[in-house]
């Protein structure tokens, strides 16, 4: 009986040590991410600091100075960072000139 108890409490332990690891790894893996979202906002809305109002202007620098210090930003600062990044950001699809590009043999075959 002994045995089976500590053979049992072994594998509790072990499972107990892979679980804590993967929170672990997960955690890590989530601030990488992090920052490199941060860090993308941050490169993006540099061209567009000359437009932000007084207020976002503050809000942007100090976003700007705990990214930084390396400081991931809390839930909060990252979706005022966002809302900075949706409102001044547009994603334009770029224009397909191939059409002006074609050579004429390309146009007579189609036609």
């Amino acid at each position: 009986m002994y045995n089976f108890i500590k053979k049992s409490r072994k594998n509790t332990d072990q499972i107990l040590y892979i679980r804590i690891s993967l929170y672990i790894l997960k955690q890590n893996i989530t601030a990488t991410m992090q920052y490199r979202d941060q860090q993308k906002y941050f490169d993006i809305l540099k061209r567009y600091e000359n437009k932000f109002d007084s207020r976002e202007l503050h809000d942007y620098k100090m976003f700007l100075k705990r990214h930084k210090d390396e400081e991931d930003l809390d839930r909060l600062s990252l979706k005022k960072l966002k809302g900075l990044y949706e409102k001044y950001y547009l994603n334009r699809e770029k224009k397909n000139y191939d059409h002006l590009f074609k050579k004429p043999d390309e146009e007579n075959k189609s036609e």
